[in-house]
């Protein structure tokens, strides 16, 4: 008889170990699926759908800062600066380029020029073209014209290169 109990026991761990692996697959492929549709909505200009696929995203990925990023990058584009900043505000764990590059993206569009200069000092590198350009609009926002414009024609020299 203990065979026979152990036997179930062992078919029963089996099953819930497949219907477990299984969830996840599908919830991280129901994740996939939701990016890609408010990438498509978005580019589509379609941004009430894309909305209610990345929320859809964030929910299912937990609050993954790969779709907050993606998430806040679009209302960016659109002008949503606040709730842009109130989503990267959210955010918790640790914190990549990525999401400080737009978090400083953010800060210029609502004309937070020394918070984008703070938090770019403090956690960017200035190597890239895209965190040299927001530096030379935070310049351009603080009034520093001549410091503005030397960025602006490093930009463009590296550019022509």
């Amino acid at each position: 008889m203990s065979l026979i109990n152990s036997g179930r026991f062992l078919l029963i761990s089996l099953v819930v170990l497949l219907v477990v692996a299984c969830s996840e697959s599908n919830q991280e492929q129901a994740n996939t699926v939701h990016l890609e549709r408010a990438k498509a909505y978005s580019e589509q200009g379609q941004y009430k759908a894309a909305t209610i696929e990345y929320k859809n995203a964030l929910k299912k990925s937990g609050g993954a800062i790969e779709v907050a990023i993606l998430y806040a990058n679009m209302l960016n584009n659109l002008g949503h600066y606040a709730p842009a900043l109130s989503l990267l505000e959210q955010v918790t764990g640790d914190k990549s380029e990525g999401y400080y590059l737009e978090l400083v993206d953010t800060f210029v569009g609502m004309r937070k020029f020394l918070s984008a200069e703070a938090t770019l000092k403090d956690h960017l590198s200035l190597s890239s073209v895209e965190v040299k350009l927001l530096e030379a609009n935070i310049q351009l926002g603080l009034g520093e014209l001549t410091l503005a414009g030397e960025l602006f024609d490093k930009i463009l020299s590296v550019n022509k290169a």
